[in-house]
């Protein structure tokens, strides 16, 4: 039986979609069946007897449910509830339905009653809940004596839950269960009075301040007047079930048409023919599950879809960026690995300020998406969509991710591109080899370095990618990712603890004039205790890089045999130049008459050293690169607590 309440302005609407259930007797089980879905609803009462079994209540009207009856609900002062009024007082009643709460949305919380037993003489046994901030509610059972323990549940989630009203034993119980594993989640028990049973109700709210967010339904609504035990389950004669497939696949533990006996509980299987998925059981029960439990009914319907294995094509491990591309900020940024393996399962982690956060899943099958929530202790977390292309041979996995509160108001959101690793030993990467970096300096009148920052690029075969980076604060930092069959490199590091990052979406093309590898990129440093650059900047500039190749021996590493070496720091009295040889033996030979002291590294093309300015001072640090692909060098000049740009310009042949 299904009885959803969506609270509106003008009361309670309730719409049914009730399974009839055979009365017994004088007393036994009863059902409603649905005539329409309006706010006022014609609703039938239904017996296989014509002996008076009991009365209903509806909106403050009773209503005798002998033989077939219609009555409608009513716009009453209180949300409506159905009562049901047995002839002869019950010494044991017990109820059980599948019941989903929907979730809360409004300003206040409360408690209120969706079932209840009464005595004849006063007492009582209410199945009550609480709702809390987070969509989650306390279910509990109340009766004269005070309330039981409570039982901890999610909102939209069904649960199987039962109520027994037990004369003898003077007590009722609530029994919350896992309909899928039949798992007992938690029992709440009180004493009762010595008393009858003399009613049921239920769909019954005390405040009509609550507005549930998505609407709560009962479900298989079944109350046994027979001293049945729990869980309650019972048998009402055989029912066939209703199969289908679509799509290439079996389903074993039951066959179309098969009679199962109504109230039992009983797994099928859904099993792919081999090159296809799972995709899902729809009709009477909605289900990702290849095992699924169900308790038998009437008029129980079960589709099994398959859908053929695409995945299997593109599984493997995606790596990419999380960003917005538009407007770049350091919290809505971060990276982010994928494995995905031949039927959808797939594992990741997420890269963000310093911290991972790992995650795992099930993309579906017919579509390759998934949609999950990434818990972070003590903080909001994380929604993120993903969408595998299964068809298109792009190799890449988009979507986005998503800040959000307790109340799933969005802090931010970015937008997410994950590229397969595609190359190995037998699709090696084209141009592998070793490269080197040069971030172009801030220019403007920003708080940023005036420096470059510099760094090596190792490209291997199996298209791996390893940077080294000397940024023009002194900072260090290295990644290791991979790169995509379409020569996009995915650069992100987490800084400072966490309080910077680099972010650069970067192409590596040999076919450019001036550079091999470029791409916007975003420096950002957050204000903290640092002996360069304290305050902090956000700097927008460029990531260019060279292919290298060490030089033979006796050879120059650049095209020319002397050069230029050119420095300029905001914290320099004057710039200054210093001429330079650059030795067959890969040297860079001091020709000035103020020192400068410098060693080259071949293999890679960095070098270091220090100089001192012409007007005297402590000797500089400096840090750079050579950039073969322009046959200059470039990098910074450490001052005081600034960085300034040098850079290495050859002269003649």
């Amino acid at each position: 039986m299904y009885l959803d309440m969506e609270s509106g302005s003008d009361g309670a609407k309730i719409t049914t979609n009730l399974l009839n259930a055979a009365t017994h007797g004088n007393a036994g089980y009863w059902g409603l069946v649905p005539e329409n879905a309006s706010f006022l609803s014609s609703l039938e009462v239904s017996s296989l007897y014509e002996e008076n079994v009991g009365t209903i209540i509806a909106g403050g009207t009773s209503y005798t449910d002998h033989g077939y009856r219609t009555f409608a609900f009513r716009n009453v002062t209180h949300p409506q509830f159905a009562r049901y009024t047995f002839t002869e007082f019950k010494s044991k009643v017990s109820l059980g339905c599948y019941l989903r709460l929907g979730g809360f949305t409004g300003s206040t919380y409360g408690s209120y009653d969706l079932i209840a037993m009464e005595g004849n003489d006063g007492d009582f046994a209410v199945m009550n809940f609480q709702d809390f901030p987070g969509d989650e509610f306390l279910w509990e059972v109340h009766t004269h004596q005070g309330v039981g323990g409570p039982i901890r549940i999610a909102a939209n989630k069904t649960y199987w839950v039962t109520m027994l009203w037990d004369k003898p034993d003077r007590k009722a119980t609530l029994k919350v269960y896992d309909p899928m594993t039949w798992r007992l989640l938690g029992t709440s028990s009180l004493e009762l009075g010595d008393e009858f049973c003399e009613a049921v109700c239920f769909g019954r709210y005390d405040d009509h301040n609550y507005t549930p967010s998505t609407p709560h339904y009962y479900d298989d609504l079944m109350v046994d007047l027979t001293h049945a035990t729990f869980p309650l389950l019972p048998a009402l004669g055989k029912q066939s079930i209703g199969l289908e497939t679509i799509g290439p696949g079996t389903i074993s533990g039951a066959t179309n048409h098969e009679l199962l006996d109504v109230g039992k509980a009983y797994a099928l299987t859904a099993k792919p023919a081999p090159g296809n998925l799972f995709a899902g059981w729809s009709g009477s029960v909605t289900s990702a599950a290849t095992k699924l439990h169900i308790i038998m009914a009437s008029n129980l319907t079960l589709t099994a879809t398959f859908v053929s294995n695409y995945v299997q094509y593109v599984k493997g491990t995606y790596n990419g960026l999380l960003y917005n591309s538009a407007d770049p900020q350091q919290a809505s940024s971060g990276y982010v690995t994928l494995t995905v393996n031949n039927v959808g399962s797939y594992t990741g982690k997420l890269m963000r300020n310093a911290k991972s956060y790992s995650f795992h899943g099930v993309l579906a099958p017919d579509s390759g998406t998934a949609e999950l929530l990434i818990p972070r202790p003590g903080t909001n977390a994380l929604r993120m969509r993903l969408a595998l292309d299964l068809t298109n041979q792009t190799d890449q996995v988009v979507g986005s991710v998503s800040e959000e509160t307790a109340d799933a108001t969005e802090v931010w959101k970015a937008d997410l591109a994950l590229d397969r690793a595609t190359f190995n030993s037998l699709n090696p990467a084209p141009n592998a080899g070793r490269y080197t970096l040069y971030f172009s300096p801030e220019t403007g009148a920003g708080a940023g370095p005036k420096g470059g920052s510099v760094g090596t690029l190792i490209l291997s075969p199996a298209g791996s990618l390893t940077a080294t980076l000397a940024l023009a604060d002194g900072t260090k930092a290295t990644q290791k990712t991979t790169l995509s069959k379409g020569g996009h490199w995915p650069l992100y590091v987490a800084l400072y603890k966490g309080k910077g990052a680099l972010l650069s979406s970067a192409q590596l093309d040999t076919n450019q004039q001036n550079t091999d590898l470029s791409g916007a990129l975003v420096w950002f440093k957050q204000t903290q205790v640092s002996k360069f650059y304290p305050d902090g900047f956000t700097n927008a500039t460029t990531l260019l890089g060279s292919r290298y190749v060490a030089p033979a021996p006796f050879q120059p590493a650049l095209n020319s045999t002397s050069a230029v070496v050119s420095f300029s720091n905001p914290q320099l009295a004057q710039d200054f130049t210093n001429e330079v040889l650059l030795s067959p033996q890969g040297g860079i030979v001091n020709q000035s008459t103020n020192k400068l002291s410098v060693s080259l590294s071949k293999s890679t093309g960095l070098f270091q050293g220090s100089v001192t300015p012409p007007t005297g001072g402590k000797p500089l640090t400096l840090k750079g690169v050579l950039f073969q692909k322009q046959n200059l060098g470039a990098g910074y000049v450490m001052g005081t607590n600034q960085s300034g740009v040098m850079l290495l310009t050859p002269e003649g042949p």
